[in-house]
């Protein structure tokens, strides 16, 4: 009978202690999701903030690392799929909208600052992957909270969505937990503005004065949000100086009438009250005048500071009364460690009065060459401009694959690559231009 008594008493001690050591978020598990409805229906560039929440002490939601493969950078110990870990779940019913969805923290503490998140849709019992990320930008220093995790998406009607947040999983027994706040922001989306004859117009974009910038946005260019893709048929005239081919991967197109006045052309995160996310910041632009087909370039521009970690690119220009500007604003395609991707998310364009830069106009080579298709032997010619011209060649990938400087018209330059389609840059100090070459095998 003592026995008996003794260790009931101690089984309920050893219970009631675990509970407390081991006492899982209310919402450790989709079915207790927590409702963050009020994140969405916000008004156009409104940011909303709601937390702080937790997943100390949470576990993991089985059977959901298929789909996290590319998107989640961390894995299992055996390194056999995407770990998950420490999750807490969260509910909201869409409305339509296209938003960014951001952790972040908010007076709060995150083991290194490092969350990962995945969006579902349809019932606990039965998800449909939407998307995932692992992190705001990873090359970066966690210190200042890079390792956070975002997303840009549009949401159906009605639709119940349920979002997922883990910690990453550094396979030393340490996945990062902590608290945590969530931030919505809308955004226009940028569905049927990424061709030329679509460009969004940006009415009153030119009312910038010395002491205040005019701005547009905040616009989303993300496959999730506005289903936007490369466009394999764009003429790449115009985006020499990108440095990342010049490669094609979903342009978003604007356009303005000219007054007369100079004005510097930049994208931008919005604001301090409401700031929108662009992966890396790493945009590339140029801007047009002209006819859609026919368009003579004004300006291009691949970042503003390099060494200073501004990968913003900007664009100074003097405008012409009564003339229609065509801006083009894609983001960089990476490539790192086996994997490529292109730059996106969540961003503003502002205007600013004076041509801070001084980029005089760019100037367009017709450029010709022979024999057409090659067998890597090619000639060079092209109307008007300097006589001198550096070329630099790229693969399909964007991948520089061969340079060639001071190179005069009519000579005859050796390429030196294998099969396949390559594009031509070809620059001089006033003037620029590209070619596509075919260059078959012997």
């Amino acid at each position: 009978m003592f026995k008996f008594k003794y260790l009931t008493i101690l089984s309920l001690y050893l219970l009631f202690t675990s509970i407390q050591a081991y006492a899982q978020p209310d919402n450790d598990l989709c079915s207790g999701a927590l409702d963050i409805s009020e994140l969405i229906g916000n008004d156009m560039g409104v940011l909303n903030e709601v937390g702080p929440f937790t997943n100390v002490d949470a576990t993991a939601e089985d059977g959901l690392s298929d789909d996290l493969i590319g998107n989640w950078f961390d894995s299992d110990p055996n390194g056999t799929q995407q770990s998950v870990d420490q999750t807490v779940w969260f509910h909201f019913t869409g409305d339509g909208g296209t938003y960014q969805l951001k952790t972040l923290s908010c007076n709060t503490s995150f083991s290194a600052n490092d969350t990962q998140m995945a969006l579902y849709h349809g019932a606990c019992d039965d998800l449909t992957f939407v998307g995932a990320n692992d992190e705001l930008m990873g090359f970066w220093s966690g210190d200042w909270g890079w390792f956070y995790s975002f997303l840009n998406f549009k949401t159906e009607v009605g639709a119940d969505y349920w979002l997922m947040i883990d910690g990453f999983n550094y396979n030393d027994g340490n996945t990062p937990d902590g608290a945590f706040c969530l931030s919505s922001i809308k955004l226009n989306p940028l569905t049927d503005h990424n061709t030329c004859t679509d460009a969004l117009i940006l009415d009153d974009f030119l009312s910038a004065t010395e002491d205040n910038p005019s701005q547009a946005g905040p616009f989303d260019n993300t496959l999730l949000g506005s289903n936007i893709m490369p466009d394999t048929n764009a003429d790449n005239i115009g985006i020499e100086c990108w440095e990342d081919g010049p490669t094609e991967d979903g342009s978003v197109w604007f356009k303005f009438t000219g007054n007369g006045n100079s004005y510097t052309i930049t994208p931008t995160f919005c604001g301090d009250d409401v700031f929108a996310y662009f992966w890396g910041f790493d945009a590339q632009m140029a801007i047009y005048t002209g006819d859609c087909g026919e368009l003579v370039p004004v300006g291009c521009s691949e970042d503003v500071d390099t060494d200073n970690t501004m990968y913003w690119p900007e664009i100074g220009l003097d405008t012409q009364e009564g003339v229609t500007y065509y801006v083009r604003l894609d983001g960089f395609h990476w490539t790192s460690n086996g994997m490529e991707w292109s730059a996106q998310g969540a961003f503003c364009i502002n205007a600013f009065a004076g041509n801070i830069n001084g980029i005089n106009n760019i100037q367009a080579l017709d450029v010709n060459f022979f024999p057409n298709p090659c067998y890597g032997d090619i000639t060079l010619t092209w109307e008007g401009g300097d006589d001198v011209a550096d070329v630099v060649a790229f693969d399909q990938l964007g991948k520089k694959v061969g340079v060639f400087l001071n190179v005069t018209q009519g000579q005859k330059i050796n390429l030196n690559v294998s099969a396949g389609m390559y594009i031509l840059n070809i620059r001089s100090d006033n003037y620029t231009g590209s070619v596509t070459v075919d260059v078959l095998s012997e």
